[in-house]
């Protein structure tokens, strides 16, 4: 079976914090990263601003059932997405049963990760959270080069505050803790180099007493071909 993909006759390209779509618009295409890292966004009651979920290359966003979105959805690096008609997905859906039995995997998969960080919300201190967030972009860091791996977080620190639940103050405080013991080392604005790969570990696992293994998130990306449309 192919992978899904987005043939688009057309590549829409954002900027930094620019807005792919915003909440109460009309529910008229589903996307697909090309490039980048997307963040699903919700400004909460109080003014402040909830990422919820982010989305890298190969990922779909954009789905609802809702006639118009509940969220916003804002480039958190400078992103090229493609874009497929809602109608068209529809149809594709309808048409395929493979199609049909993949979006309800994805869909549960999404549930498990809404569930997953919930309880990390309610459990899991700022420095766990940290961590746990820092192991996940060494397992998507790609380096070929021998010795401690990259972590690579191209997104600013207000962002990574805004979807781990802190402040930007404890975003700072704790890369600078996790740099001050010697278990990462800063190589840039957005790269770091991990010197000691199981500390991290065992942080990250503080509120469970064992170890983090994390995997790959599971994509719904594999069937028939999908072509994008304008």
């Amino acid at each position: 079976m192919q992978d899904i993909v987005f043939v688009p006759g057309k590549i829409d390209t954002f900027k930094r914090s620019q807005y792919i779509y915003r909440e109460g618009e009309k529910v008229t295409n589903v996307f697909r990263v090309s490039t980048g890292i997307v963040g699903s966004v919700k400004i909460l009651a109080d003014g402040g601003r909830l990422i919820s979920h982010l989305y890298y290359p190969g990922d779909i966003f954009g789905l609802s059932p809702m006639e118009t979105r509940r969220d916003d959805a804002m480039a958190l690096t400078p992103v090229k997405v493609s874009r497929l008609s809602a109608v068209e997905f529809q149809r594709r859906v309808d048409d395929d049963p493979r199609l049909r039995k993949q979006l309800v995997d994805w869909l549960e998969r999404q549930v498990a990760q809404l569930e997953d960080r919930a309880a990390l919300f309610a459990k899991a201190k700022a420095e766990e959270r940290i961590c746990k967030f820092l192991l996940q972009f060494v397992f998507r860091s790609e380096t070929d080069q021998a010795g401690d791996p990259d972590i690579e977080i191209p997104f600013r620190r207000a962002d990574m505050a805004d979807y781990l639940g802190v402040t930007i103050e404890t975003v700072s405080r704790q890369l600078a803790n996790l740099a001050h013991d010697g278990i990462i080392e800063p190589k840039g604005r957005y790269l770091f180099a991990l010197r000691k790969p199981g500390a991290l570990r065992r942080l990250a696992a503080a509120n469970r007493g064992g170890i983090v293994e994390f995997q790959p998130q599971h994509r719904w990306c594999s069937g028939p071909e999908l072509r994008a449309y304008g």
